[in-house]
């Protein structure tokens, strides 16, 4: 997490804005990789777990055969939506699919 990301976490925060951070291409590092990537990244904005998501939007096709942790991501939109007293773009519990690890 550089400053600038921080920083920018931190403004919308401010400004009330949900925020889940995503840590993209997760799929190119090994799993202990992964682990410890993620878990700096919370430690360094103070998240838990669930506010944290490795994902891989355009995986290496050769690492991930489709998308992966995008399930995830649906389900946190549609939630935060549902709790802003909002109606989601899908219903909750309903996602696309894609592979998730």
């Amino acid at each position: 997490v550089r400053t600038r990301e921080r920083d920018e976490y931190v403004r919308a925060r401010h400004r009330g804005r949900p925020v889940l951070v995503l840590v993209n291409k997760i799929d190119t590092l090994r799993h202990a990789d992964r682990v410890r990537m993620l878990q700096d990244t919370r430690e360094k904005l103070g998240l838990s777990s669930d506010r944290v998501l490795g994902v891989a939007l355009d995986p290496l096709p050769q690492l991930a055969p489709a998308p992966v942790g995008v399930s995830a991501v649906q389900q946190w939109v549609a939630q935060s939506m549902v709790a802003a007293g909002r109606r989601p773009l899908w219903p909750v519990g309903v996602t696309d699919g894609t592979s998730e690890e």
